[in-house]
C-alpha cells in the first residue's frame, strides 16, 4: 500500500511543491510515466512513499482502507479525539490495520460506508467513491452522490488529469495525482494572496488614467465582495459549480438569458448532384467549455451550445506538421464509422506550424474589458481579471498592453505599457469594478483606435475582448455588430474574444464578432481554462499564421453514394466562394490543429438514391478514388489567396485506426449524442468513454482525461436518467 510519511502542515506542503526539484523517487516511475510529476513531488515532500523494493506501482488499484488512511493523514487528523467510537462505527473493521484511520474519517465526516452498514476496507475503491471522500475532506458535503461530487471535483480541478469513470477502480498513480492537484491549487492560491498583499490600494490605481465619464474608484470603497481579491478576504472560489455560488439565483439578480446561434445539422448529399463540399476553417473552442460548465452545474446543455466542430477542435492532436514551406499540413484517414458499420468515416486534419514564444514578433495587445453591471458575479469580471493577469505573466519587454474598458461609457484605463511593467498592468486590471449598462460598440471602436495608435509593422496587433456579450447600449444587434467589426478588421488588427459567465452568455454575438474580426473565440469557465487558452495555447490564441482558410472536398460518385459533413453548419460556403478572395473565412493560429469528419455512404448500398436529371446525364471518369481535397489560405498580411496542392484520398485505411482518429471520433460521437442528432445511428455513451479512455495518449495537460470525466458526468445527468 502507499505509506504515508509524517504529515506536514498543509500550507508548507503547498509551497514546497513549487520549489522541490524533480527527482526520480521510484525505479518504476520515469519522466514519461503517467502521474510521474505528482508521484515524485509528493514523495520528495515527504507525503508518501512506495514499497521496500523501491517501486511505487502506479497502475495498481488501491483499497478503500488505503485510500482512507491517505486522506486522513494528508487532510485530516488521526489523533485520539477523532479515533474514539470503537469498532461499532462499522461492523467489518474489527482489528483491521487501518481501523483508527477509518474511524477518524467517519468522525470527520469523510466517509459514510455502504447502505448495509459495512465499510468494506479491503475492497477496491472506485473513482466516484474516492472523489466523494476527498471532496468531503477538503470542502464538505456537496449534495447528491455521486453526480454533485464528480461535478464539484471537476470544477475545482481536484480530479484534473484523472480519467474518472463511474464504477472503475482508481489506481495508486491516480490517487497521487488527486492529492497533488489539491496541494498545487493551495500553492497557487497562496501565491495569488502574496501578490495581492503586495499591491496596496494606492498601488492598484497608479497609472489608471481616467477618460470621459468612466469612474475609477479606489477598491477600498467597494462593498464586501464587490472587488476581486481584497487583501483581507480569501480568494473568491471562482471554480465552484454555479448552483452553489448562486450565479443563476436572485442573489445576483440575473435570469437565464443565454443566446445561441441555431443549428440545422448538415444532411447527406449525393455527389451526383452536389459533388463539392466547401467550408471555412473553424478553430473556436467555446462550445466545449460551455457544455462543460452546463454539465458541472447540473444542467443539460442548450442544443445551440453544442457545436461538434468546436468540441472536437478543443483538443490538440499528434499530427504531422508542415514540411515544405506551407503554414500547415493536411492529414487524412478513412475508417469504418463507429456508429454505423455500413458507412465510412473520413477524417480531414490540418496541423499549423508552431513558433517559439521568444521567436514571436512583438505584440501590440489591447485588453478590452467589459465592466458593465452584468459582469459583476465572480465568474465574470473577477475571473476575467485573474485570467488576463495570467497572460501578463507571459509578456516580454517588447510587447505592449493597453487597457480599454466599457460600461455606460468607455475609457482608456492604461496607455500602451511595456510587458516588463507587469505590476503596473496588474494594478490597472485589478482596479476595475463592474457597474452600469453596456456600450460594447463604443468600447470596440476605442480599442481599435488604441490598437491603430500603437500599430507595430510586422508585429502581432490584436484586441482581446473579455465579455459576456450582453451589449445593450448603442449598436447592439448581431447584424450591426457584424458590420462594425467587418469594417474594423481592414486595419490589419486581429480580434480574440474570451467569453465569461453562465446564465447571461451571448454566444451568438461573440461568435459573430470573432468570425468577422479575423479572430478566435473561447469561453472561460474557470481559471484552468484561462491557463489553457492564454498560456498552454498562447501562441495559437494570439498569433495568426494564416487567414481566410477554406477547404473544398470533391467526392467521386463512382465510389461514394452520399456524404455528410459533421458540424461546421455556420461555416458552409458556396462552391464558388472557394476561389473568391473577397469572401471571408476562418483564421488559424500558430500550433493549432483542425479536424473535420465526413460520414460517407459507399456506392452501391442503395440508401440514398439520387434523383434523376432531366436535362443532363452524369459521366464519370472511372476513378477508384474516394475524394480529393483542396485548400486555400492567405498570409496574415496579404489579400491574395494561395492554393495548396490537392490531397487525394483513395479509400479505407489498410491499418487499424490511429490514436488521433479514435479519440477525435469518440468526441464526435459524444457530440452526436449531446445534440440528439438525427444521424447518431448506434452512438453509445459507454463506447464513447471506453474509446476515449483507451486513446488518451500522452495527455500532457490532462485535457483528454477530463473529457472522459465529462462524458461520464453527461451519462449520469442525461443519458442514464433518460432511460
Amino acid at each position: 500500500m502507499i505509506k504515508m510519511k509524517k504529515k506536514l502542515p498543509a500550507i508548507l506542503v503547498a509551497f514546497m511543491i513549487l520549489i522541490v526539484p524533480f527527482i526520480l523517487a521510484f525505479s518504476d516511475v520515469q519522466p514519461d510515466t503517467p502521474y510521474s510529476d505528482a508521484i515524485d513531488s509528493l514523495s520528495a515532500n515527504g507525503i508518501l512513499e512506495g514499497f521496500p523494493d523501491d517501486t511505487f506501482r502506479p497502475d495498481d488499484e488501491i483499497t478503500r482502507a488505503e485510500f482512507c488512511k491517505i486522506i486522513v493523514t494528508v487532510f485530516g487528523d488521526s489523533s485520539a479525539d477523532n479515533t474514539s467510537g470503537g469498532s461499532e462505527v462499522f461492523p467489518d473493521i474489527g482489528s483491521h490495520w487501518a481501523r483508527e484511520y477509518i474511524i477518524a474519517a467517519a468522525n470527520l465526516g469523510y466517509i459514510n460506508g455502504f447502505s448495509d452498514g459495512r465499510f468494506g476496507p479491503d475492497e477496491k475503491i472506485t473513482c466516484e467513491q474516492a472523489i466523494a471522500i476527498v471532496v468531503r475532506a477538503v470542502s464538505g458535503n456537496k449534495g447528491s452522490y455521486p453526480v454533485d461530487y464528480l461535478a464539484f471535483a471537476m470544477g475545482e480541478g481536484i480530479s484534473s488529469g484523472v480519467p474518472v469513470i463511474t464504477g472503475r477502480n482508481i489506481t495508486r498513480g491516480e490517487t497521487a495525482q488527486i492529492i497533488y492537484n489539491i496541494l498545487d491549487r493551495r500553492a497557487f492560491e497562496e501565491q495569488e494572496r502574496a501578490i495581492m498583499a503586495a499591491l496596496t490600494n494606492d498601488d492598484r490605481n497608479q497609472g489608471a488614467a481616467q477618460s470621459g465619464n468612466m469612474p475609477m474608484p479606489n477598491p477600498s470603497s467597494a462593498p464586501p465582495g464587490y472587488m476581486i481579491l481584497e487583501e483581507s478576504a480569501p480568494l473568491m472560489d471562482v471554480q465552484t459549480p454555479a448552483n452553489e455560488m448562486g450565479f443563476y439565483s436572485h442573489e445576483w439578480g440575473f435570469h437565464n438569458t443565454e443566446e445561441y446561434l441555431t443549428n440545422s445539422e448538415n444532411n447527406f448529399k449525393s455527389p451526383v448532384t452536389s459533388p463539392l463540399s466547401t467550408f471555412s476553417l473553424d478553430v473556436n473552442t467555446a462550445s466545449y467549455s460551455l457544455v462543460r460548465a452546463s454539465l458541472q452545474s447540473g444542467r443539460v446543455p442548450d442544443r445551440g451550445a453544442v457545436k461538434i466542430e468546436e468540441i472536437v477542435n478543443y483538443f490538440q492532436y499528434d499530427l504531422e506538421g508542415p514540411v515544405n514551406g506551407d503554414p500547415f499540413n493536411v492529414t487524412t484517414e478513412v475508417q469504418v464509422c463507429p456508429w454505423n458499420e455500413d458507412h465510412y468515416l473520413a477524417m480531414v486534419a490540418l496541423q499549423g506550424y508552431d513558433i517559439e514564444r521568444d521567436a514571436m514578433p512583438p505584440s501590440n495587445l489591447v485588453f478590452l474589458m467589459d465592466i458593465s453591471g452584468s459582469m459583476f458575479p465572480p465568474n465574470r469580471l473577477p475571473l476575467a481579471q485573474r485570467a488576463m493577469c495570467l497572460l501578463v505573466d507571459e509578456l516580454r519587454p517588447q510587447d505592449t498592453v493597453t487597457i480599454v474598458v466599457y460600461a455606460s461609457s468607455t475609457g482608456t484605463v492604461l496607455e500602451a505599457t511595456s510587458g516588463s511593467e507587469k505590476d503596473t498592468i496588474r494594478n490597472a486590471i485589478y482596479s476595475l469594478r463592474a457597474g452600469g449598462s453596456t456600450n460594447g460598440a463604443g468600447g470596440i471602436l476605442l480599442a481599435y483606435e488604441e490598437a491603430r495608435k500603437n500599430f507595430i509593422e510586422g508585429g502581432n496587433n490584436r484586441v482581446i475582448l473579455c465579455t459576456d456579450g450582453d451589449f445593450n447600449v448603442g449598436v447592439s444587434s448581431v447584424s450591426a455588430l457584424e458590420d462594425l467589426i467587418t469594417e474594423q478588421r481592414e486595419s490589419g488588427i486581429f480580434l480574440s474574444i474570451l467569453g465569461f459567465g453562465m446564465g447571461n452568455i451571448k454566444d451568438n454575438k461573440m461568435e459573430t464578432l470573432a468570425t468577422r474580426g479575423n479572430g478566435n473565440y473561447a469561453y472561460i469557465d474557470n481559471l484552468r481554462e484561462a491557463k489553457k487558452v492564454l498560456i498552454d495555447d498562447m501562441t495559437g490564441t494570439i498569433f495568426t499564421i494564416a487567414k481566410d482558410v477554406k477547404l473544398q472536398v470533391e467526392f467521386n460518385p463512382e465510389t461514394v453514394e452520399a456524404y455528410r459533413l459533421i458540424g461546421y453548419e455556420k461555416r458552409l460556403l458556396n462552391d464558388e466562394d472557394f476561389s473568391d478572395d473577397t469572401k471571408d473565412a476562418g483564421e488559424m493560429g500558430a500550433g493549432h490543429s483542425m479536424i473535420a469528419f465526413y460520414e460517407i455512404v459507399p456506392a452501391g448500398t442503395g440508401e440514398y438514391e439520387s434523383s434523376g436529371l432531366t436535362y443532363q446525364t452524369v459521366q464519370t471518369t472511372g476513378s477508384t478514388e474516394l475524394m480529393r481535397i483542396e485548400l486555400r489560405y492567405k498570409a496574415p498580411d496579404s489579400d491574395t489567396s494561395i492554393l495548396m496542392e490537392p490531397v487525394v484520398v483513395t479509400g479505407l485505411a489498410d491499418e487499424p485506426p490511429s490514436e488521433t482518429f479514435c479519440f477525435a471520433s469518440a468526441v464526435v460521437e459524444w457530440g452526436l449524442l449531446l445534440s440528439d442528432s438525427d444521424y447518431k445511428g448506434s452512438a453509445n455513451i459507454t463506447r464513447v468513454m471506453q474509446r476515449a479512455f483507451e486513446n488518451r495518449g500522452a495527455d500532457t495537460f490532462g485535457y483528454r482525461a477530463e473529457f472522459v470525466q465529462l462524458a461520464d458526468l453527461s451519462n449520469l445527468i442525461i443519458f442514464r436518467n433518460a432511460g
